[in-house]
């Protein structure tokens, strides 16, 4: 099999959004002027509300928008199942 299918199948969730949309907002990008531009679709603007899973470019795009690191935006929670 596969590791990635299989990872993605065994997978708890393992990153939590830090408020990206929120710290967009505070820069003063609107979630509708983003997804106009091409940004950021719909899907994901929900999937970061959600703390759903969002490809790693996406993360790329918004920090760059925001000047700052991913740890700025995203948080690697310790995987509980493995203890």
């Amino acid at each position: 099999m596969n590791t990635y299918i299989y990872l993605r199948k065994k997978a708890n969730t393992l990153i939590k959004y830090k408020d990206p949309i929120g710290k967009l907002k505070a820069k003063g990008y609107t979630t509708t002027d983003l997804r106009k531009e091409g940004v950021l679709s719909q899907s994901v603007v929900s999937y970061l509300h959600n703390d759903k899973y969002v490809n790693l470019r996406t993360i790329d795009k918004i920090c760059q928008l925001l000047d700052c690191k991913i740890e700025d935006v995203v948080e690697i929670l310790p995987d509980k199942s493995e203890k």
